[in-house]
């Protein structure tokens, strides 16, 4: 489980994780990633490409498009990944709350 926790390791790859899990059935299409996530598509390209080589994504190639999709194997682990995240931002923002 820890080795998905360097999945998060950029805001972009926060995104297009977050947003490839909220639609695990589908596949999408850089460009349509691009147009979704209001990503340049630099960045976007080059955290596909890692979040695909770490064995978090699949991807198929339909002509001369290039589709992305979540690997369903870790779709599981994300989710346990994403409620551990959330209580631990609710944790902080209490704790700075406290603070004041």
């Amino acid at each position: 489980n820890y080795e998905y926790y360097s999945l998060f390791g950029t805001p972009v790859k926060q995104l297009v994780l977050k947003f490839l899990y909220m639609h695990a059935e589908k596949k999408f299409s850089v460009l349509d990633l691009e147009k979704e996530l209001n990503i340049p598509s630099s960045s976007l390209s080059k955290s596909l490409s890692e979040l695909y080589e770490a064995g978090a994504l699949e991807r198929t190639e339909e002509g001369k498009f290039v589709y992305y999709k979540l690997n369903k194997e870790i779709s599981k682990e994300l989710k346990e990944i994403y409620e551990n995240l959330q209580k631990v931002h609710l944790w902080t923002l209490q704790n700075r709350k406290r603070k004041r």
